[in-house]
């Protein structure tokens, strides 16, 4: 019985080796050392030896009960693989390419309805949730983490799905396991200061536009300058040799099941949220119909119902798009088309081409839309001023050099990340809220 013991540890440590080796040379398969689902499509034979040396520790591998190096570890590489090489192959728009940047647009229709329903891109109700007058933001925003949990852990515990919710994480990973978590927290918390400066975030400042919210082109301004501004410092600090591991996944760094941790804290936050609005109900807090009206017709619903159908889009961008719901890419990818910028910018020219970039400008063009068609229906479109310009304008280009800087936004790391139980985003999303509420309560005493 040892002597099984040992050679079943020996096989589990050998893939386990073949795997990071795997890793090292996906990560080393071109000279831009770009993040898998940025990278510009090329042609690398050094990438098609390691998809293939990665084949082989698929194959191979073995489940440790232990969890150090199971068999979805190596499926979560080799997805990446698969996707990398996907990626890599596609020059330019196909069938697939039109149907899922439509996808998109579709999901990000139903994330500007839901969101202007809840009223939660108000700039009054964003500041208001910092000084904790007002709560339809916290309601929508666990609503849709919990809505994420809920789909992911389906996703992760059937076998027919399981490979989809390994390539999202695969997907979320490339983006932020560059960056340190000191790095990440100091991001988040530009970012939330940017929040309470504009009463906005860089999603929620897309659908102010679209809901005729006059001062929001300057917030929307302040976003691209601080986009801008974040390129020339990406160098600094963006470490190169920081490479995916274990602790990029709670689960992972606790040697736990994916549904262990998830799903008791997808109850704890349905408490809170249950909690919360037994104690002030949703329709204190926001301007609700006066008459009886059709559902599109009303002035507002429930965040919590709002947040549910934000969190449940996670479903079809999983299976469509094998990614997750993002937001402050899309402002990079928008200044990619700058030949100016991508010539003089090795950070901007990431963004530039391929379907893992462009989905996101057709989710937040279809939610603007969205946002705007909800406003319409409920007589509401263009009755909002918002901030004053010069607040927004600076409140925006915190907002993005933050998010960029923590390699994800509200949308990126409150919704997508924290219900995918990334480590990142558990650090960015108190420190988010904490330079929020920071600057919203020292304004508040000092004026």
């Amino acid at each position: 019985m040892a002597t099984n013991k040992t050679s079943s540890s020996t096989i589990t440590n050998t893939t386990c080796t073949m795997h990071d080796s795997a890793v090292q040379n996906i990560n080393n398969a071109d000279s831009t050392g770009l993040p898998l689902k940025q990278r510009p499509t090329a042609t690398s034979p050094s990438a098609a030896a390691a998809a293939a040396a990665l084949a082989l520790a698929d194959n191979t591998s073995t489940a440790d009960p232990n969890g150090s190096c199971s068999g979805v570890r190596a499926a979560d590489v080799a997805t990446g693989a698969r996707a990398r090489a996907r990626e890599e192959g596609r020059g330019g728009l196909d069938v697939v390419s039109v149907f899922q940047i439509a996808a998109s647009a579709g999901c990000g229709v139903v994330f500007g309805l839901a969101a202007e329903k809840a009223q939660v891109y108000l700039p009054e109700v964003i500041r208001g949730q910092m000084i904790f007058s007002q709560f339809p933001m916290l309601k929508m925003f666990l609503s849709a983490v919990i809505a994420g949990i809920g789909g992911y852990a389906l996703l992760q515990v059937f076998p027919a799905t399981k490979r989809i919710w390994s390539e999202v994480r695969t997907n979320y990973a490339s983006s932020v396991s560059r960056k340190s978590l000191p790095v990440v927290a100091s991001g988040a918390f530009l970012l939330g200061m940017g929040m309470t400066l504009a009463g906005s975030c860089p999603g929620m400042v897309i659908l102010q536009v679209g809901t005729g919210m006059l001062n929001s082109i300057f917030t929307l301004l302040g976003c691209f300058t601080g986009a801008l501004l974040y390129s020339h410092a990406n160098s600094v600090l963006e470490n190169p040799t920081h490479k995916d591991g274990k602790n990029v996944w709670l689960d992972r760094f606790t040697n736990l099941p994916y549904w262990y941790l998830a799903l008791p804290l997808g109850l704890a936050l349905s408490a809170v949220v249950g909690l919360t609005e037994w104690l002030k109900p949703w329709s204190t807090d926001v301007q609700v119909s006066s008459e009886a009206v059709g559902v599109l017709q009303q002035r507002a619903w429930s965040p919590i119902i709002s947040g549910i159908m934000v969190g449940s889009l996670q479903i079809p961008l999983a299976f469509i798009l094998r990614d997750s719901l993002g937001g402050s890419s899309s402002y990079c990818t928008v200044l990619a088309q700058s030949k100016a910028l991508t010539g003089q910018s090795s950070y901007f020219r990431r963004f530039k081409n391929g379907i893992g970039n462009w989905w996101q400008v057709a989710f937040w063009a279809g939610a603007m839309g969205g946002a705007a068609l909800s406003a319409n229906l409920s007589g509401t479109w263009g009755g909002e001023r918002g901030v004053a310009p010069l607040v927004g304008f600076l409140g925006g280009a915190f907002m993005l050099f933050g998010a960029r800087m923590a390699s994800g936004c509200t949308s990126g790391h409150g919704i997508s990340g924290f219900a995918l139980l990334a480590n990142s985003s558990l650090v960015a999303v108190p420190c988010m809220f904490g330079g929020a509420i920071s600057l919203a309560v020292f304004s508040k005493l000092l004026l």
